[in-house]
């Protein structure tokens, strides 16, 4: 919901002036079903973002482990 009412205050700044005034608008013309429109997308795309940063990190980790023979601590989380 949040990022919706980011998206549209960005793209349309005269229609949509601030949060609340965003809520109140996407509430009265979507319902509560408007505020989920496209989320699919984005839980699609944070999926595949995490599992690019995890994959990343593990093959960092193993790269340095293999060099060092002891992962850096600068790396662990």
């Amino acid at each position: 919901p949040f990022d919706l009412v980011k998206t549209r205050m960005q793209l349309r700044p005269r229609e949509y002036t601030s949060v609340a005034q965003s809520f109140v608008k996407i509430f009265r013309e979507e319902t509560m079903l408007g505020f989920f429109r496209g989320i699919s997308l984005r839980v699609l795309r944070k999926g595949i973002q995490a599992s690019l940063v995890f994959t990343l990190y593990e093959w960092v980790l193993r790269t340095n482990a293999a060099k060092n023979s002891a992962p850096s601590t600068a790396l662990k989380a």
